[in-house]
């Protein structure tokens, strides 16, 4: 049916298609307006003036690009309500086939990428749109709006294109065109802010420290060492709030010397603000509130942002509570998901590996945790939460985790082993820094089966023989010294 198609229309029938096939939902209709022009225009999206179209010019693109769409692509493509999608599921289906790829790619263009068209035209989409509903913005959570939405997609497709380098000068000269049209549009209210004030130019500049755009990212802030003065948050935050964090852009940001310890500026609109750091946002990704909150559970991608903020200097005994009065370290949040659910299998050997960042970094068994009255009302998981403090009263670090670890007999084959290397690590840092062990090896008693914990109190003495041995070794060496100095 598709080769019934006049061969002049061949090319753009293809890149249609491919389009519709990339985008994976429906497309605003001006989306293929706009790509239909760049036979006439290339530039077309820098070209493009900034200002809204009245609706009888948008029920005109709507009439003549569903006669255009309905000629090449002999009805697969139908408009419906302001959008283009596929006549059924199946017709999607059949064209995602290798078979049909091949056939579409062939009736392309030869220099024609589904993902750098959609960019473009998003870009002068985004600059003949009125935005009424307003930019919206809160503290800990993404900017949201119309705007920041079309934003964000318009920035997947951009991240797509540096992904496969693709265009890249040109993917540059848009990124640059739409960071100055947003602003503009603000400027003749074509956007605007709704219960809030900022710097217009803040809004492209936040979402993309949150879209994967590392290249983009770089080059801005090696050309101009203020890019990101204009936002009210430190960058490093504003990158922490997105939903999707890059790993790449927070270490671009941690090597330009962010700090991940540095506290949020207190806001008077949001007093709680000034507790909070980039660091205990990240924190809170594999804290044991996933399994609580019902969040997606800890993944080797968060441990590894756990590790690249504990090498750019991250305090590991840091509050993640925003509270002066109640207290509870990002180790102490990590070290107590061993006992959880949420932590699955794939994930044990990162978590054991970041265990090991957050020792090497310094972290403190001896700290004191404290929490808030509301949290014991969440209580859903009794084992994962058994380490628990008793409302009201505190306990260190290393008394919470010998709570969890002898709170129950552990069978279960992959965790009985995850935590045996736990309790390992933290056998060592109690021999290294000389802390009470009754407590831990009473724990081990209650955990393990008989010859796993005589396995592991064990290893203890020996690991504290081996210290012990050391340590005298060192006080023989400086009486000797002090010996030959008198």
């Amino acid at each position: 049916m598709l080769n019934s198609v006049d061969t002049v229309y061949h090319s753009r029938m293809g890149e249609a298609l491919q389009i519709a096939l990339y985008a994976r939902e429906p497309i605003v209709v001006e989306i293929y307006d706009f790509h239909n022009r760049e036979l006439d225009d290339p530039d077309y999206a820098i070209n493009q003036r900034i200002g809204g179209r009245p609706p009888i010019v948008l029920r005109e693109i709507e009439r003549c690009t569903r006669i255009r769409l309905d000629a090449i692509t002999k009805g697969l493509l139908e408009v419906n309500n302001g959008h283009v999608q596929f006549l059924h599921r199946t017709v999607h289906d059949f064209l995602h086939t290798r078979e049909m790829d091949d056939f579409l790619l062939r009736k392309s263009a030869l220099r024609f990428h589904p993902a750098f068209s959609l960019l473009k035209a998003h870009v002068a989409l985004i600059k003949v749109t009125e935005f009424f509903d307003g930019v919206v913005r809160m503290p800990f959570e993404e900017t949201e709006g119309d705007l920041p939405r079309l934003l964000r997609k318009t920035l997947r497709y951009a991240a797509a294109c540096f992904e496969g380098h693709h265009q890249l000068p040109h993917v540059f000269n848009l990124l640059d065109e739409l960071d100055d049209g947003v602003a503009r549009m603000f400027a003749v209210n074509q956007a605007t802010f709704y219960g809030c004030s900022q710097q217009p130019t803040s809004v492209f500049r936040e979402i993309l420290l949150q879209s994967n755009m590392t290249e983009y990212l770089c080059r801005k802030v090696a050309a101009e060492s203020h890019y990101f003065d204009c936002l009210e948050f430190p960058p490093l935050m504003a990158a922490c709030w997105g939903n999707s964090l890059d790993a790449s852009t927070l270490r671009v940001l941690l090597q330009l010397g962010q700090d991940p310890n540095r506290p949020l500026p207190e806001i008077s609109d949001w007093p709680t603000t000034g507790q909070s750091t980039a660091w205990s946002e990240v924190s809170l990704r594999f804290s044991i509130w996933c399994e609580m909150c019902g969040s997606p559970p800890a993944s080797p991608f968060d441990h590894h942002l756990a590790r690249t903020f504990l090498m750019y200097g991250a305090d590991p005994n840091a509050n993640i509570l925003k509270s002066s009065v109640f207290t509870f370290t990002s180790f102490a949040s990590f070290l107590m998901t061993c006992f959880a659910d949420a932590l699955e299998e794939t994930s044990f050997r990162s978590y054991l590996r970041t265990l090991d960042a957050f020792i090497t970094s310094g972290a403190d068994l001896t700290t004191g945790i404290e929490m808030q009255s509301s949290f014991y009302s969440r209580r859903t998981v009794p084992h994962s939460a058994a380490w628990w403090p008793p409302h009201g009263y505190s306990s260190t670090v290393l008394e919470a985790y010998c709570k969890g670890l002898g709170s129950r007999l552990w069978t279960d084959k992959p965790r009985v082993k995850l935590l045996c290397q736990t309790t390992t690590k933290i056998m060592a840092q109690v021999a290294d820094e000389d802390i009470d062990s009754t407590q831990l090896e009473t724990a081990i008693r209650v955990a393990f089966p008989m010859a796993t914990s005589n396995s592991l109190l064990d290893s203890a003495k020996r690991l504290k023989a081996g210290l012990d041995g050391q340590k005298n070794c060192q006080m023989s060496m400086q009486k000797r010294k002090h010996a030959e100095v008198d």
